[in-house]
This record gives structure tokens, C-alpha cells and sequence, in this order.
């Protein structure tokens, strides 16, 4: 039950079998298109472009009448609005998260990621996971704005700290273009004395089997990096129809038994200084 998009708007096709004859059935969507999926089209059919997938079971609601607005949020999803930002070619993701094994994922089949830092002091993150994006819950886009408690639903993290400094920070980019940006000065200890106010640019993209998600950190908001940064990266994955728990935690390294983002031991990645930057 693929589903693909034409101009006036979202199309499934279900097939429906009988004893004597199987039946394609076409239906559009009644709303406005909410994904660009990216795929390459048939070339033996123009009005086959951008597949979807979608679960046998909201195909089955939508086809029947029976999908509600959460079917349709979490069945397609808008890219975020094309950012220009600068970042690491798409296909380097040199770095994996791994799964905490308190949470298991069994939609989720690999989260990958990279870091780089820029001559002029910026820091790029890309995201990319892999698995099956119909059972996942994927904010849709929204206004590119400060929000907490984005961890919450599927969200992707980075903690910042200076090499040999107790004091980090911490950010929060969400698929729907939502950011968030917090200071502390040592394990969870907030610091409200320093403004966390420059919003890095977001830009996410989702596929049929993976959703990829870009960020750049301007140098106004990492700590000082002479002695080189220490980085820990992180997502929040939340599904739709999972028996174990709906959200699983992703991190470069889980030093606790229960998922701990801001562990310092989970800041594995050092980057910055001239050998680092682009």
C-alpha cells in the first residue's frame, strides 16, 4: 500500500481482494500536500513521484474513512523550510548513536551523525536515521522558534563543553524547525546568567525510509574553544505503536544504566583548534 504525490495533492492506493478480482483504489487525501519524500519518479508513469510510506493499518483508516488528525500528523510530515546553512557534505556521517538498552527501537534500524567545526568558530550537526518513518511521530513543521521540553517527542541533542571546564551547554533541535538552547554550570546545574539566544538554523528532510536533519551553531553560542571542544550527541525517538515504551535514547555513549545525556563521560566526540575546522 505505497501512496505517492501528484499536484492536486496527497494520493494512497490499497488494494482490495475479493474472490473473484483484486481492485486498485486510489484516493486523495483531503487536505494539502504535506511532504516532498524526494524519490526518484517512475519513468513509466509521470504521476507516480515522492512515495510515502505508509503502515498497512493508516492506509486501512484512511481508505475506510477511519484516520483522525493524529493519522494524518504523524502519517506525512512537511520538510522544514530550506535553510542555507553551511554543513558537512550529506553523505559524511562518520558516527553512530547507540540505542540505550533500557529503551529498545525495533522501527528504528540505525541513527548516524557528524560534527564539524568552521574556521570561523561554527559548529555543523547532521542527524540521519534510518527505519520505518510511518511508525515514528515526527513533529510537523512549524514556526522556526524557542521551545522547551522539545525532548519530549522526537528531537535531536548536542552538549557542548570546553575541554577541562565543568560548565556546558546544551541544544535542542526538533524536525519541526523548533530549537532550544540551555546553559549550565556543572551536572544540571542551570546557569540562568548567561542568555542562550541565538538560534541556529535548522533544516530537515524526510524520506520514505529516513529522516535527516541539519543544524549550524554560530561561534556566539559554544563556549571558548582554544583547548578544543568536547561534544556529546544525542536523539529522542518517539513511535507510534511500540509494546516496550514509545520514546528510545540515543547517544555517541550511555555511561549510566538509565539514559543520562548529560553524563560528562557521554561527551566522547573532541573537536575544535586549526586541525579541526574547515
Amino acid at each position: 500500500g505505497p501512496g505517492f504525490r501528484r499536484d492536486d495533492g496527497i494520493w494512497i492506493r490499497k488494494a482490495l481482494r475479493s474472490p473473484d478480482k483484486m481492485t486498485d483504489i486510489f484516493m486523495r487525501l483531503p487536505c494539502q500536500p504535506l511532504t516532498a519524500c524526494q524519490e526518484p519518479r517512475r519513468a513509466d508513469d509521470p504521476y507516480y513521484s515522492n512515495w510515502i510510506a505508509l503502515s498497512r493499518n493508516t492506509i486501512h483508516k484512511l481508505v475506510y474513512g477511519q484516520a483522525d488528525k493524529a493519522d494524518a500528523r504523524f502519517s506525512f510530515c512537511r520538510p522544514s523550510r530550506t535553510a542555507r546553512i553551511r554543513c558537512m557534505p550529506t553523505d559524511d556521517y562518520p558516527l553512530t548513536l547507540l540505542c540505550h538498552p533500557a529503551t529498545p527501537a525495533p522501527v528504528v534500524r540505525a541513527i548516524e551523525a557528524g560534527a564539524k567545526m568552521h574556521a570561523d568558530g561554527g559548529l555543523s550537526l547532521a542527524f540521519r536515521v534510518w527505519g520505518d518513518m510511518a511508525r515514528l511521530l515526527i513533529p510537523m513543521t512549524g514556526a522556526s522558534e524557542r521551545t522547551d521540553l522539545l525532548w519530549e517527542h522526537t528531537c535531536f541533542e548536542a552538549f557542548v563543553a570546553r575541554a577541562g571546564n565543568s560548565a556546558y551547554r546544551e541544544f535542542n533541535f526538533s524536525p519541526s524547525g523548533q530549537w532550544a538552547a540551555y546553559a549550565f554550570s556543572d551536572y544540571r546545574q542551570r546557569d540562568e546568567t548567561l542568555a542562550m539566544n541565538n538560534a541556529p538554523q535548522i533544516a530537515s528532510r524526510l524520506y520514505a525510509g529516513r529522516l535527516e536533519i541539519e543544524a549550524l551553531i554560530a561561534l556566539e553560542g559554544l563556549p571558548a574553544c582554544a583547548d578544543g571542544l568536547q561534544i556529546g550527541l544525542a536523539a529522542v525517538i518517539e513511535a507510534a505503536d511500540v509494546v516496550d515504551g514509545s520514546h528510545s535514547y540515543w547517544a555517541l555513549h550511555h555511561p549510566a544504566p538509565r539514559p543520562d545525556f548529560h553524563h560528562r563521560d557521554a561527551f566522547t566526540l573532541e573537536l575544535g583548534g586549526p586541525n579541526n575546522s574547515d
